[in-house]
């Protein structure tokens, strides 16, 4: 047998709601909660593993170069290199002793030019000086054409010397003979060779 409900206006008696039944405690709504979403797992998670994937790969593909032929060649070429660079110093020091050694053989080489030079002109002026001290066959007035002195030959065969007292004069001293001759003349005088056109030099 129900109870009658008591009178006057009244409601009837409901219990709390539960927590979850709660406005308040009602489930946000999906939109303010984007990363709890599928894809957005999946975004990050793909995210996450691209990155240890590219550390891992940076590591291994490290590993995997320096054990490549092509980085041991360039590894040994830079040692090279480096090797090269260390004796630079050395190498400098080197070239400019050589440098030095170079400029004083220079040096001496043209003092050697130059002491040839000055003997080869004094050879000359010799040569010139005895050239022009040489006599061939003729007549000279001494004093004038040549100088006094005694001239002296090798002489040729059907050599002939006179001696005069002048230009068309008279006769001092002659000689007809093969062989080495000698004549000493004045000055004043005349000398007239006739010896092949051996020549008669100056003596000193």
């Amino acid at each position: 047998m129900s109870a009658a409900p008591p009178p006057g206006d009244y409601e009837p008696y409901a219990p709390d709601p539960s927590p979850e039944a709660r406005p308040e405690a009602r489930a946000v709504p999906a939109a303010a909660v984007w990363w709890r979403r599928p894809w957005a797992l999946a975004v990050a998670g793909l995210a996450v593993g691209a990155g240890l994937g590219g550390t891992i790969g940076v590591a291994a593909g490290s590993t995997d170069a320096e054990d490549s032929p092509e980085y041991r060649r360039l590894s040994r070429e830079l040692a090279s290199a480096r090797d090269e660079l260390g004796e630079l110093p050395e190498r400098r020091s080197e070239l400019a002793d050589a440098e030095a050694e170079l400029d004083e053989r220079l040096a001496e080489v043209n003092a050697l030019e130059k002491d040839v030079e000055r003997r080869e002109r004094a050879v000359h002026r010799t040569e010139s000086a005895i050239e022009r001290a040489t006599l061939r066959d003729g007549i000279y007035e001494i004093g004038i054409d040549v100088e006094a002195g005694t001239y002296q030959t090798e002489g040729a065969p059907d050599c002939y010397w006179a001696r005069t007292d002048g230009p068309d004069g008279q006769v001092i001293a002659e000689h007809e003979g093969d062989g080495p001759a000698a004549v000493t003349v004045r000055r004043g005088e005349a000398l007239e060779l006739d010896c092949s056109d051996a020549g008669w030099v100056r003596q000193p």
